[in-house]
């Protein structure tokens, strides 16, 4: 008689095959959280010129497209930077699955989230001289 496999094993491999790393590590779906921060708080937020609050806060980006993002506090310039999606890390950990991973990518890539962003972005925001 072979030796069996104990359910748990049997369903974890089961569950790592037909899951994404990037979706498992909190990348799945069109829109992603992140977070920004800023020294000191309480800078004005904007992304896509649209008002999002103040930080640090956290904003629902399409992972799909780059944004502008703006920060504003008086006493310090104004930050500007272009938040380009990439390749998440995640999404290469599919490899670490052996067999699961051309089926662990295609999950990724069906549920959008091989795509993304960093998690946090911290800005050091500069005094205006006078």
């Amino acid at each position: 008689m072979p030796p069996r496999l104990p359910l748990a094993v049997v369903l974890s491999l089961l569950c790592a095959g037909v899951s994404g790393c990037a979706s498992y590590s909190g990348g799945e779906g069109a829109t992603q959280r992140v977070f920004i921060g800023s020294t000191p708080p309480g800078a004005g937020v904007a992304v896509d010129g649209v008002p999002c609050g103040v930080t640090p806060t956290r904003v629902d980006l399409d992972r799909a497209a780059e944004h502008d993002l703006r920060l504003t506090l008086a006493g310090y310039e104004p930050h500007d930077r272009r938040l380009r999606p990439g390749v998440r890390a995640g999404f290469y950990g599919n490899l670490l699955l052996l067999g699961g991973a051309p089926v662990g990518m295609l999950f990724d890539v069906l549920g959008g989230g091989w795509k993304g962003f960093d998690g946090e972005i911290s800005v050091e925001l500069v005094r205006l001289r006078r």
